[in-house]
């Protein structure tokens, strides 16, 4: 008997607590909340209709009590309200028998018809996740391919995965790792794959938000989902990079739905197909110097944002050295030779009227000098090292961040002597 009471006691118990997060689990991610709904639909339903239910087939059936299981007193009272004694003096009388039931045979019939409806309205009307893209999971988070996806996804995954680490590596840090029990929201696949879950990363000691690596077909399709030009360009939780007090277009940029929908819970990097291995490798490694400024583990500073000198050559310098291609340094010491080099005595901070190719070369090759004088395994800690150094800081509370290495790049660029 007592252990009949246990175990009836915990089959009570333990559903209410495991069926909604039960639910939660199994349900599509963007579904969620339909699904748990209608699981609340159901539990009243059957407290609503079950008496009903129960009353109903109890007086339609009351001669076949093997229907209804095998209570004693369940027993009694279809005896008792089976006797005609009892229906005699009650008043009760065949044709009023038949009245009932016919009405309440007609209420189950438009009840159930209308759950039917209800169930399969929303089984038709399930959504699905919306935009033009395919979706699969990698180790810190996850890569939508905008359409057409390759046939190959999984193993432009795995790469994506290799570089990341190497980039990492490449700069004197061991990758971070996915949290397993982190988990910050679940995409669903367009192109009917398995949900994806995105996991928190931990990275010397500090817990960041999941990536999502997010490549379109080409520039125009990419500018029209962020609403900005570039490649690669960063969108924090859906929202892609403001315009600053110097742009003359100040309307705040906003992703396409869709695309902010996939990554509003994480940091994504978009990207075109073309050359996507580099522009991965670039956002990576500008991701990677950001968030190192940011960790009291790896520096103990407060940066105001380095120079794109820093920070784009970091990506561009990570790339040459990681996939090859154009050599950097060779164009900049072209460029400067013809061009010459503005000092610290012309402006605040170098700026440079060229295109884009010739401006990642004199990033890139900035951070080449630097790394002449530091080494990658030490450049992050020296960058740090500079914080609040009288006027050599790069992370010191300065508005103009005077360039104090400009010097010594320009001796190594060749258009200053020693």
């Amino acid at each position: 008997m007592i252990v009949s009471i246990v175990v009836t006691t915990l089959g009570e118990v333990a559903p209410p607590l495991t069926a909604m997060a039960a639910v939660a689990n199994m349900a599509p991610v963007q579904c969620v909340g339909r699904y748990m709904g209608f699981f609340c639909l159901t539990e009243a339903l059957r407290w609503s209709l079950g008496p009903f239910v129960g009353g109903t087939c109890s007086t339609r059936w009351h001669r076949r009590r093997w229907c209804f299981g095998g209570s004693s007193g369940r027993s009694v009272s279809l005896r008792r309200s089976d006797s005609p004694r009892r229906r005699e003096t009650d008043g009760w009388t065949e044709e009023r028998e038949d009245a009932v039931r016919s009405r309440w045979m007609w209420i189950c019939a438009g009840v159930v018809v209308v759950v039917s409806a209800v169930v399969a309205i929303l089984l038709v009307t399930r959504g699905e996740a919306e935009g033009p893209y395919a979706l699969v999971g990698w180790e810190y988070g996850g890569v939508a391919w905008i359409e057409p996806a390759p046939s190959d996804l999984g193993e432009r995954v795995a790469e994506a995965t290799d570089l990341f680490h190497d980039v990492f590596r490449f700069w004197g840090f061991e990758p971070p790792r996915a949290v397993e029990d982190g988990r910050v929201a679940r995409k669903g696949d367009p192109a009917g794959g398995a949900s994806v879950n995105l996991r928190a990363i931990q990275w010397q000691g500090a817990l960041l938000p999941p990536l999502m690596l997010v490549v379109f077909p080409d520039a125009e399709a990419m500018r029209e989902a962020t609403g900005i030009s570039g490649d690669p360009v960063m969108l924090n939780y859906g929202v892609p990079p403001q315009p600053s007090f110097l742009d003359e277009d100040a309307t705040p940029r906003r992703a396409e739905e869709w695309l902010a929908d996939l990554t509003g819970s994480s940091i994504a990097f978009a990207c075109t197909v073309e050359h996507w291995q580099e522009q991965f490798v670039k956002a990576t490694a500008e991701w990677m110097i950001d968030r190192a400024l940011e960790i009291p583990e790896i520096c103990d500073c407060t940066p105001y944002g380095l120079p794109s000198l820093v920070s784009k050559g970091i990506g561009v310098y990570s790339v040459s050295q990681l996939l090859g291609g154009v050599d950097q340094i060779a164009l900049a010491k072209q460029y400067a030779l013809v061009n010459g080099l503005p000092t610290v005595t012309d402006v605040d901070q170098p700026e440079f009227d060229v295109d884009a190719e010739t401006r990642e070369a004199l990033c890139g090759s900035f951070v080449a000098y630097l790394v002449e004088d530091c080494g990658t395994d030490g450049l992050v800690e020296a960058i740090c090292s500079w914080h609040m150094g009288g006027a050599r800081g790069y992370c010191m509370r300065s508005t103009s961040r005077t360039l104090v290495h400009e010097k010594g790049w320009r001796v190594f660029l060749g258009v200053q002597e020693q």
